[in-house]
């Protein structure tokens, strides 16, 4: 969403200390997100580790699925946001289930893919990931009925290890997006206050 521009040198230097002070809250936000990830990985590292050694280094490994038929779960949802007042696009991630991001609100049906390129608006959205529309609504219930855990792939009385280690990957996942947003967020503000920092020099110059 823009915002009006500042027109004076006291609004401007308002808005600068709201950014920069905007900016290190963004940035401190980052860190421990980032130091979160760090120890969310190593717990199902860990996990994995213990899985492993109770149930045979063989046991969980590659021979355990077929890569060729494996499909993502999960995808990202992309949405581009103009910002008239920095002239920059501030990216916004977000994680989706594979069967929901095929609402029919955010496809192109122009498009083979998942995409969508609002007309009239500033608001840009496209899903990380492709495939034809059409097929895809249509095996979306058989694609819900055959889903199979993958954990089930390492047999079906796997040992809690494995299961808690799967649990830590899958919140990771959600910290990656977190990690993502904040980091697109800092990049807006940089830019934000950049572009406040010229108009002041411009209303100085007034």
């Amino acid at each position: 969403m823009s915002e009006k521009k500042p027109s004076t040198m006291d609004a401007v230097n308002k808005r600068l200390d709201e950014v920069l002070v905007e900016f290190f809250e963004c940035v401190g936000q980052l860190y421990q997100e980032q130091a979160d990830l760090e120890n969310i990985m190593k717990s199902g590292f860990l996990m994995m580790s213990r899985a492993r050694y109770n149930m045979g280094a063989k046991s969980v490994g590659v021979s355990q699925y077929d890569e060729n038929n494996m499909k993502a779960s999960k995808l990202v949802l992309v949405t581009d946001k103009d910002d008239d007042d920095s002239h920059s696009v501030d990216k916004m991630f977000e994680l989706v289930n594979t069967n929901s991001c095929l609402d029919k609100s955010l496809i192109d049906p122009v498009s083979e893919g998942l995409r969508q390129r609002k007309s009239g608006g500033k608001d840009n959205v496209e899903t990380i990931g492709s495939e034809n529309v059409e097929q895809s609504t249509q095996n979306n219930s058989n694609n819900t009925k055959n889903y199979k855990d993958p954990i089930k792939w390492f047999g079906v009385l796997v040992p809690q290890s494995l299961r808690q280690s799967q649990a830590y990957f899958k919140q990771a996942t959600d910290s990656v997006i977190k990690v993502s947003n904040l980091k697109s967020k800092v990049i807006h503000l940089k830019e934000q206050y950049k572009t406040l920092k010229k108009e002041k020099q411009l209303v100085t110059t007034q």
